[in-house]
């Protein structure tokens, strides 16, 4: 019932946006995810670290190797720069890009590492904890 009733308003409404639709449109943005693990992560920080051992959680190399790679792809093909973004620098994101992505092409490749880090902190953290799919 909620899947149709979404559906039926999408048609009325001739999207899924409220408001400005010019610059408001629906889009690919996976590092969107990337982010979230760097965020949970960094202020999880404190809870995190008698859990979760400071050395490298991940246990392959071969699927680090293969997670970067697909990290690269998706940073480099579905990076989304909101319009707004750089306009309100009331908000970190704001400070955050100005001063660390764009200042220089190859900026928003340096965390890497560290989004392999934390999303594999994080599995290991909620894996012990949580079924398989919940954990995903």
């Amino acid at each position: 019932m909620v899947v149709a009733l979404f559906a039926g308003f999408v048609m009325a409404n001739g999207g899924i946006v409220l408001g400005d639709k010019e610059n408001h449109r629906a889009g690919m943005h996976l590092p969107q995810i990337l982010y979230f693990f760097a965020y949970i992560v960094g202020v999880s920080a404190p809870a995190l670290v008698p859990i979760v051992s400071p050395l490298w959680p991940m246990r392959s190399l071969t699927l680090g190797l293969v997670l970067g790679v697909a990290m690269t792809y998706s940073i480099r093909y579905y990076t989304v720069e909101h319009p707004f973004l750089l306009s309100d620098n009331r908000h970190y994101p704001f400070y955050l890009w100005k001063n660390f992505f764009r200042r220089h092409p190859a900026a928003k490749y340096l965390a890497i590492p560290f989004y392999i880090y934390a999303g594999s902190a994080l599995h290991t953290l909620l894996s012990g904890t949580l079924p398989s799919l919940t954990t995903l």
